[in-house]
């Protein structure tokens, strides 16, 4: 009778397997977002098929290397895998599904300064016991595994050759393994990427000084006098959050006194559903559609070659470490202005005003600018001064406010604050332009949007959108002598105000209202426009097509 051996538990090499294994095992679980039967077994193949040849590989070094070289290397293999597997275990608490490559891009395009209003934000109980319990683990295997590895070799040559074989066999079945399982592919993807992204703008940017002489646009119609054109790009603010649009409070004040002056869209979604990729699509000629263009001319480059000033005035990052679209496009203007030179806090968005208010006084006729704001970027208490802290009650009983948790409460009493603050702020911006001489538009549009505990009591956003997130304030505001010089385009403006409209076709709509063409310009993607398209919205997208997909770039 042959009597088997017992699985020794305590075998170094299963311990090492399991060492390696349980981070790819997770992330695939959480890539999932299933806690089903199905969903396990689906996470525990594919982290099978992806673990093996990671293994195999660490077990030839066992047998060809020194005990502590080899040991070394298995804690160093092991060591980033666990990294990430703690990162998507915080990220699936948080958001619900697993990471994505676009994760870690925009990770990499942020600076330590957004990085510490998001820990703020979200780094609670939950995520660390989770990660304390998974590295308690790990730790465990990491010091069974130098306690029990004999001081010889642990492996012979058979079973190095063994661990050859089954290290191919694996590879073989590695292609069929979905990408969102395989966390240091999807990683280094995404760190290529930002790479190419960075050089490729690197050049851009140097080419920004010399651009604009190859670039053609013309205007419509010529007007003698000063002509002064603003684009304001809010930050995370939420329609729905604005008493502008109907709000339960009254967190706009000063915007809805002069509400008359004012011409509100009440169906625009944002181009995306975070800063850099709203940017990219807002200020270039890419689409959803049609993602070529991304290198091409921007809307700084065309109001430049129409014989605009062109002045850039940001309170968001635009130094250091990423933010390589805010540098990119910024550093075309012909005048900038960073006012957040901080790497850990982030001054208020009245810095903007004294820059604003120079910029308007300086003598050029013609000028455009961007003025990109702060606004209610997460975390929202530190998004406004003490005089604007009008929010502070948890007995609300209105709208859904009365059944989320305190911690959601108190978030969104300080996200109201900052949109009051952004109230004031964009009404002195405009008081301040309906005062200079000569034409003045002035286009406010938010970035992205926020949920804000409409369903449950998560706020922020993620890739399980839902349309709180996209939603977001677009207004314009003209001048007297802008009406007056322009009455049929006014007209439009006012007609058009009920479309739905996405804004990733944002520099169409805004070279109509200034009055330039480029090669590129597509009435029917402007919503000022008689000939305007509606078109399917990218919110309206399900989330599997586009949860998986890094950042289209093309590479022309």
């Amino acid at each position: 009778m042959i009597r088997r051996r017992p699985l020794n538990l305590q075998h170094p090499l299963l311990l090492l397997f399991i060492l390696l294994y349980l981070p790819n095992f997770i992330w695939a679980l959480v890539s999932l977002g299933s806690g089903n039967g199905g969903g396990v077994a689906d996470a525990a193949l594919s982290s099978l098929v992806v673990t093996m040849p990671v293994f195999a590989a660490v077990g030839i070094l066992f047998w060809l290397l020194p005990r502590r070289i080899a040991l070394g290397t298995a804690l160093v293999a092991a060591l980033p895998l666990s990294l990430l597997a703690t990162i998507g275990i915080g990220h699936y608490l948080i958001y619900g599904h697993g990471i994505t490559p676009s994760t870690f891009y925009i990770t990499l395009s942020s600076s330590f300064s957004e990085a510490a209003n998001y820990a703020q934000m979200y780094l609670g109980w939950r995520l660390l016991l989770a990660a304390a319990i998974f590295w308690a683990v790990q730790g465990g295997l990491a010091c069974g595994l130098v306690r029990l590895l004999p001081a010889g070799r642990a492996v012979g040559a058979k079973g190095a050759a063994c661990f050859a074989v089954t290290g191919l066999v694996a590879v073989q079945f590695y292609p069929v393994v979905p990408q969102r399982h395989k966390m240091l592919d999807e990683s280094l993807a995404a760190y290529k990427l930002y790479a190419f992204d960075e050089a490729k703008l690197h050049v851009m940017r140097a080419r920004n000084r010399v651009a604009p002489g190859t670039i053609k646009a013309t205007r419509e119609m010529r007007y003698d006098g000063p002509e002064t054109y603003v684009l304001v790009i809010g930050e995370s603010a939420a329609r729905s959050h604005m008493g502008l649009y109907g709000y339960f409070r009254d967190t706009t004040p000063r915007l809805s006194a002069m509400r008359d002056q004012l011409v509100l869209y009440t169906d625009v979604a944002a181009s995306d559903f975070c800063t850099y990729l709203s940017l990219r699509k807002m200020l270039t000629f890419a689409n959803h559609e049609d993602m070529s263009p991304l290198y091409d001319s921007n809307l700084m480059h065309i109001m430049k070659a129409a014989g605009f000033h062109t002045y850039w005035i940001t309170n968001q990052k635009s130094h250091g470490s990423g933010d390589i679209w805010p540098k990119y496009f910024s550093d075309a203007a012909d005048d900038r202005f960073y006012l957040n030179t901080g790497e850990l806090s982030d001054p208020l968005d009245e810095v903007l005003l004294p820059p604003f208010r120079q910029v308007l006084a300086q003598g050029e006729q013609k000028k455009f600018i961007v003025v990109h704001m702060m606004g209610s970027h997460l975390h929202a208490s530190n998004r406004y001064s003490a005089a604007f802290r009008q929010y502070t009650s948890l007995n609300d009983r209105r709208a859904y406010f009365a059944q989320r948790a305190p911690a959601t409460k108190t978030y969104i009493n300080h996200y109201d604050n900052s949109i009051r603050y952004t109230d004031w702020v964009l009404s002195t911006l405009i008081s301040g332009l309906s005062g200079r001489p000569g034409q003045k538009m002035l286009l406010f549009l938010s970035d992205h949007s926020d949920q804000l505990g409409e369903q449950d009591d998560f706020v922020g956003r993620s890739y399980r959108v839902n349309h709180f997130q996209f939603d977001i304030p677009f207004f314009v505001w003209a001048s007297p002598e802008y009406k007056a010089s322009r009455p049929e385009l006014y007209a439009r403006i006012q007609h058009y105000k009920g479309r739905s409209y996405q804004a990733d076709d944002l520099i169409h709509s805004f070279l109509e209202l200034a009055d330039v063409r480029a090669p590129s310009f597509d009435t029917t993607r402007s919503v000022f426009s008689d000939r305007f398209r509606e078109k399917k919205r990218y919110m309206e997208i399900p989330l599997e097509s586009k949860i998986n997909l890094l950042p289209v770039v093309q590479t022309h």
